[in-house]
């Protein structure tokens, strides 16, 4: 058998042959299995790659020379596969959100913890050397304490989840500045054109405020278009594209009061090099995980979940 880490992927989205394309260009890791029940026929896939291709994704977490398993399920929908897998202490890699409520969230983790297998998500920023730049000049205090982060997602077609589509704006600010949320209101707003908008608060500690909105159904959004930025008290940090920053006082590299790109070393990080990353901790024995971090957005999740359910009309707390 080959020295690579097995990988097995589950369903077989667009998530899922985003992952078994990215797999295949990481050095130490190759896909042995993959498998969803809406696959059909998979003679052909069969011809032409050298994993095998099952109709039961149970067969994939079943393998033996599976050790760790890509679930491309969106969170809510794969909770049962998950437990599943890490019953059968399989390492897991699964895109944000780790779920839509921390009761859920806890759970994965205390399971993980017992069999002793990582458990991670495919959110590229601990590997993204540019983010890795915008949190330390953020966590050094060199814009002041956060005040505001802004978000706006809009798509023209429409959303599954919108609590899945605003899940990783609220998993990146909380890595960029580690303030944790205190509670959140959400409230719905619907078009007679069949546009739909969700209006997300989030009250964090220090003052700190956050203001999402992801609309689906929207004319003349594209795909999936997205604003972030954060305002601080001594300046501002756009992450809408390549980061880019302003701030109050003048350095070296940047007048006071003028917007300059962020300066990193290297690419933009990828699937390949989240992968990567998770091949290299596997390897080296690592299944330690922030628990705090992957419970911060299931927590904000699940309180503007009740807050919706309750009209909106005020902050539920975290």
């Amino acid at each position: 058998m080959s020295s690579a880490l097995g990988f097995g992927i589950v369903g077989w989205d667009d998530q899922a042959q985003a992952a078994f394309r990215a797999l295949g260009a990481v050095d130490g890791a190759e896909v042995r299995v993959a498998g969803a029940s809406e696959m059909g026929d998979t003679s052909a896939l069969q011809e032409m790659f050298s994993a095998r291709f099952v109709q039961e994704p149970e067969a994939v977490i079943e393998s033996d020379d599976v050790e760790a398993v890509f679930v491309a399920a969106a969170a809510g929908a794969r909770e049962a596969l998950v437990h599943q897998a890490l019953a059968a202490r399989k390492h897991m890699l699964m895109p944000a959100p780790l779920a839509l409520d921390a009761e859920t969230a806890l759970r994965l983790l205390e399971a993980a913890s017992e069999a002793g297998v990582a458990l991670c998500l495919t959110t590229p920023w601990p590997v993204d050397p540019a983010l890795v730049v915008v949190r330390r000049q953020i966590r050094a205090d060199l814009f002041g304490q956060a005040l505001l982060w802004q978000s706006v997602c809009m798509a023209s077609s429409e959303v599954a989840d919108w609590r899945i589509a605003v899940a990783t704006d609220l998993g990146l600010f909380h890595y960029l500045t580690g303030v944790p949320a205190t509670g959140a209101m959400a409230r719905r707003v619907s078009g007679s054109e069949g546009a739909e908008v969700i209006l997300l608060n989030v009250a964090f500690e220090h003052g700190a405020a956050g203001v999402y909105t992801v609309g689906a159904r929207v004319v003349g959004a594209q795909e999936m278009t997205a604003v972030r930025g954060l305002v601080a008290s001594r300046g501002q940090v756009d992450l809408s594209g390549e980061p880019r920053a302003v701030r109050g006082f003048s350095t070296e590299d940047a007048p006071a009061g003028a917007w300059q790109p962020i300066r990193y070393v290297g690419r933009r990080a990828d699937l390949e090099d989240v992968i990567a990353g998770f091949v290299q901790r596997v390897r080296a024995g690592d299944a330690a995980c922030d628990r705090e971090a992957l419970l911060e957005v299931p927590r904000i999740l699940d309180a503007a979940r009740r807050s919706l359910d309750d009209g909106g009309t005020a902050i539920v707390s975290i």
